[in-house]
Order: structure tokens, then sequence, then C-alpha cells
């Protein structure tokens, strides 16, 4: 059978060394290192998100964990904030939200004036026989849904257009408040007469549709253009069942190889453009929802229920031409109820539901304990079982991964239910100390037209180069032909100038050679002319061996000569 990697560490960007410990969370049993007695330490600074601020309203204000003080235990935590401002390389590394609400006395438990064992001590701190445990924010019963919205709401919307996974969680037992806090009454999603009693999910989509309309007015030049996809789901004694299509049951969940994202198979998904399109699927959706009444509450909640919106936005850098898209996905998990039996008096399926959701938040919980130690200590372990439960096989990006992360964790303030609401105060606690790496999911594509002239001015490029390249090669093949005839026009005028002075050397051979012949010539016409008196008669020249006609003749043949010899 493959072995199981830890999905964890693959959205963690360095892993650290595997954990050496040989001991099996799910058997070690909560140490109450998570609690202490007095008073509630001093305020810290509140939880923000990246890009918007939480504003403190009323009994709500949002703070930072608060340290515990030492105890000699050996699985001991340490919550302390760290000291001054957060860097903001480091604002992505972010501890889990945790804010607990306390729901007034009801009418099941049969009291009218209930005796309490939980009190509310400070803005952000509660103390339970003695015991006191702090948070980032604490709402008391008289605090309304918008009240309670302020601190979580806000900031789980400007996470999301950010960029940034996000999720809310709400966990406690039942009949506690985690469905009206989230959800509200359908009557008053579905219609105006109950506005106020709107949960968390109507009023963070109504804000959500507020501030895309304002981004895309102050962005009108990035051409900036919003989507949101919806898909909402139940998981019901381990069964996935699509809460849009009923019909759609037992549906799988499916991990992509390529990109690591879980999703399940054959989801309907919807695009909604406003509140009112939310509103519907809300409607739909919950009275889809598989709830039963029990002993301890009316309308129980059988399943855990999760409504995920996935917001993507694209938007035009005019610089360059490239498109940015950013997509970040919103996760609102409506946990079902802890049960006691003896509470409850379930029997029948009633029964066999309490002990699947039992079992599910159980190892939903020595999950947490497990992330916790990790983001604590630091070490790795080789496996973290998010596979044994399709809850946390399908949230598992949410736990530990690449999301921020809120825990809305509702108690009951009567004595009856204080064993159950040291439990979700414990859990609360654990939760705090887990650290989630949300990253932004961003991608950039150029513009194809852009794309398109890039192209062309590289194909002229080219086509330049491989011109300049044969033009450079025609003239170094021209160079190649000069040099040659060069070096030929050379060795003809060697020759030429060897031959020149060889004609030379004749010529004045020959010229010294006439030069005596009409030396010699004169001489002897030098000597007829004394020897004769010519006066013009030839016929009187009868005694001279040669006549004087022939001496002309002679002396005109070597004047000729030398003159031929001297050019």
């Amino acid at each position: 059978m493959r072995s199981l990697i830890s999905e964890h560490a693959r959205h963690s960007p360095a892993r650290p060394p595997p954990f050496s410990g040989g001991e099996t969370p799910s058997r070690r049993r909560i140490p109450k290192e998570n609690v202490y007695s007095g008073t509630a330490p001093p305020s810290g600074d509140p939880y923000r998100s990246p890009s918007s601020a939480a504003k403190p309203l009323g009994d709500i204000t949002p703070t930072l964990n608060r340290a515990l003080p030492p105890r000699p235990l050996k699985r001991k935590l340490d919550v302390s904030p760290a000291v001054g401002p957060r860097p903001e390389a480091e604002a992505a590394d972010s501890g889990v939200q945790v804010v607990v609400r306390i729901r007034p006395p009801c009418s099941v438990e049969g009291e009218e004036a209930p005796d309490t064992c939980l009190c509310k001590t400070s803005a952000n701190s509660v103390a339970i026989q003695g015991q006191g445990f702090t948070f980032d924010a604490i709402a008391d019963a008289a605090s309304t849904q918008e009240e309670f919205f302020t601190p979580v709401g806000p900031p789980l919307v400007e996470n999301c257009l950010a960029g940034l996974n996000s999720s809310i969680f709400t966990y406690g037992q039942t009949g506690s408040g985690k469905t009206y806090t989230m959800w509200g009454p359908l009557s008053a999603t579905s219609g105006d007469s109950m506005a106020c009693e709107r949960g968390l999910a109507p009023l963070v989509f109504e804000h959500l549709f507020s501030r895309i309309k304002q981004e895309q007015q102050k962005h009108k030049d990035k051409e900036l253009i919003y989507s949101c996809t919806c898909a909402f789901l139940d998981i019901y004694n381990e069964q996935i069942t699509d809460l849009l299509d009923p019909m759609q049951k037992n549906l799988q969940i499916r991990e992509d190889v390529k990109t690591a994202c879980v999703y399940v198979e054959s989801l309907t998904k919807e695009s909604v453009f406003a509140m009112k399109d939310v509103a519907q699927l809300l409607v739909k959706g919950l009275a889809n929802r598989r709830t039963e009444s029990t002993s301890a509450n009316a309308d129980s909640s059988r399943s855990h229920c999760v409504f995920t919106c996935v917001i993507k936005s694209e938007s035009k850098n005019l610089e360059d031409g490239s498109n940015s898209i950013r997509m970040s996905r919103m996760n609102l998990v409506d946990l079902a109820g802890s049960e006691r039996q003896k509470l409850t008096h379930a029997a029948g399926d009633r029964l066999k539901e309490a002990g699947n959701i039992n079992r599910s938040l159980s190892a939903l919980g020595n999950l947490i304990n497990i992330l916790a130690e990790i983001s604590q200590s630091g070490k790795q372990r080789q496996h973290v079982p998010y596979r044994n439960s399709k809850l946390k096989f399908l949230l598992q990006e949410s736990l530990g991964g690449n999301a921020m992360l809120a825990m809305i964790c509702t108690v009951s303030p009567s004595e009856s239910c204080k064993s159950e609401t040291l439990s979700t105060l414990r859990f609360a606690q654990r939760a705090k100390a887990v650290k989630n790496r949300a990253v932004v999911n961003e991608e950039k594509e150029d513009d194809v037209n852009a794309l398109h002239v890039r192209m062309k001015l590289l194909k002229d490029n080219i086509v330049d180069a491989a011109d300049w390249a044969e033009a450079e090669s025609k003239w170094m093949a021209l160079a190649d032909e000069l040099r040659a005839e060069l070096e030929a026009s050379k060795s003809l005028v060697g020759r030429l100038r060897s031959e020149l002075e060889s004609e030379k050397k004749c010529s004045k051979e020959a010229l010294e050679a006439a030069m005596q012949a009409y030396s010699r010539i004169l001489v002897q016409y030098a000597e007829l002319e004394e020897k004769y008196i010519l006066d013009g008669v030839e016929g009187q020249l009868k005694d001279t061996s040669e006549g004087p006609g022939e001496l002309l003749v002679r002396l005109k043949e070597a004047e000729e000569a030398t003159r031929i010899a001297e050019h």
C-alpha cells in the first residue's frame, strides 16, 4: 500500500527535520498547560489582515495570543506573541485567529436564571472554574450578529481580495449557536424583515460585493474584472452530498497531481454576481441540509456543512500589456456539534450520527494537536493524518497549509454544559498555536497582442541579422577575390619590370653599337671629303672605290638606327 505523505509538508516552503517522537497523539491526554488561574494578562496588539484591520466594537476587541505561565509539563506550548512589530516578509506565516462566542441561556436547559460556569473577565479572556483562557476576541451573550462580524468578516474579505485563501470554522457542542452564528435564520437570509439577525456568511458576501465594486471603481484603468463561483456540500456519516443538487450523493474527493489541490468530483458550481444570488444558494442548500431534533437541540445539525467560494480577479498592466490573475478560495465551515448521549438521549439513527460526528471531531482535535506541536517545535512529523477523515482531507489546505484561518468557538455558559465548554476552550487554545503559511495566489500572463508585437520585432531583428551576415559573407568573398587580383597584379608588375630592364639593357647595347657605326661612317666621310673635292659632279669621282651616293645611303641608315635605338 502506498504510504501517505504529509499534506502539510506539501504546502510548506521549507521542510523541517522529521519529528522524532514515538508517541501517538491520538492516545495522549490533553494537558492542562492551555489554561491558567488568575487574572488575564494585559492586552496585546490586535489581529489584523494584511490589507485591513478590524475595528473593535463594544465588547469584541480582537487581540493577539497571550503568553501562558511556564509549567513543568512535557508538552508545553509557547503562545506568547513576538516582540515588536512583525516583519512584512513574515506576514503570511500567521497563526489561527480564535474568537469565542458565549451564547445566552437556552430554554431547553430549563434554566430561567441558570447558574453559569463561565464568565468574561476582559475583552479577550474568559474564566471557568477559576481557570483563565485568552483568545483574540470574546463575544458575550449580549453581542449582536453585526458586532460579532466586525473582527472576523472584513479581514476575511480583504485576505480573499488580496489573493489569500481564507477559511472560517465554527466549532462547539451541539446547541451552542454555531449554525446561528454562521448562517442566521433562513428568514433573515431570504428577506429583510430580520436583517439584523443575518449570520456571518450573508454579511461576509454583502461586504465582499461592496468591496469588489469599490475596487473596480478605483482601478478602472486596469480593467479589473472579478468573478465568483460557489459550491455547497455537507458531510453526513462520512458521505459527501451536494446541497445544491441533493441527488448527487456519496461524492468522492480527488487530488490534482499537478497542483496538489483537493476537490470534490462532480460538485455543482454556481456563478454569483450579487448578494441575492448568494442568498438563493444559501436558502437552497440549508433547506437540503440534514437536521433533526434531540433533547439538547430542537434543530440539531447532523452533518458538517461547507460553503466554498472561489474568487478570481483579472487586471491589466498598461505599461507592458501583461495580465495579472489572482485566485483565492473562501471556505465557510459549520461543523456539527459534539454530543453526549446522556444529554441528548440519542438512539437509533441519531446515535449513529452522533458517533460519526464525535469521531470526526476527535480526529480534527488530534490533527490540531499535531499541527500545534509542529508549529511550536519546528519538527516535522513523517506523517500528518489528513486522510483518515473526509472533513480533514477536504480542508487540509485550511489546516496548517496555504490559508488564513479563523476559528469561532461557541460555548454555553450553563453549569450543566461545563464539561463540554471546558473541552471547547481547550480545543480553541490548542488551535491558537497552529501556524498556517498563506501565500498570494497570483499569476501573470502576457497580453497576446503584445506578444505578437514582440515576436514581430524579434523576427525583424533575426532577418536583419541574417541579411547582415549574408552581406558580410559576400564582402569577405569579394575581399578574397580582390586580394588574389592584387597578388596577380604584383606578379605581373614584377615580370614587366624585369622585361623592361632587359629591354633597356638591349636598347643600350644597340645604341652603343649604332653610335660606334655612325662614328666610323663620319670618320670615313671626312676622309673622303678631304681626298676629293666635291663640286656636284658624280662622274668625276672615277678613281674612288666607293662612290658618295653609297656613302650617303649608309649614313642615312646609321642615323635611322641611332634614332630607333634612342627611342
